[in-house]
């Protein structure tokens, strides 16, 4: 049976870092910001060591040091890395099994700061439209990129 649930502030925060270690196959994250997240980061990493797939769609390098300190790590692991401007979205999916999408950053600040509300669900054809979405985004910014690096 599927289950949509809408959660708020502190419960979000810790229901995308269980969603996160939770999984086995494959991560997407779609987040526009990835400052202060040292507490994902080797999480992320003990993902990467057992085979998991992570994709992350996410703002480019821009002034701020931890954000990039964030895009090089996660490419020095073999995180597959897809970045644009225009990225506003926050949403994870994990394993096509279960999806959180919110209006919070994945920072420790931002949750200590900010009230945010999302839904967390395992309905599958909700599911089945985040993936759809996520990878018509990844092709868009894939194409972007390569039409701009022959230019």
């Amino acid at each position: 049976m599927s289950k949509n649930r809408l959660i708020a502030d502190n419960e979000l925060f810790y229901a995308s870092i269980d969603l996160i270690i939770s999984a086995k196959k494959t991560l997407v994250l779609i987040q526009p910001n990835l400052s202060n997240i040292d507490h994902l980061l080797e999480k992320i990493n003990q993902l990467r060591l057992k085979g998991v797939e992570v994709y992350i769609v996410t703002r480019p390098e821009d002034k701020d040091p931890s954000h990039k300190k964030s895009l090089l790590f996660f490419e020095k692991i073999g995180c597959r890395i897809f970045t644009d401007p225009l990225i506003n979205g926050r949403i994870i999916i994990r394993d096509q099994d279960e999806l959180l999408t919110s209006s919070a950053d994945l920072s420790k600040t931002a949750n200590d700061r900010y009230f945010d509300i999302g839904i967390k669900s395992n309905d599958k054809s909700l599911i089945d439209k985040a993936l759809e979405y996520a990878e018509k985004l990844m092709r868009v910014i894939d194409k972007k990129r390569k039409s701009s690096s022959t230019a």
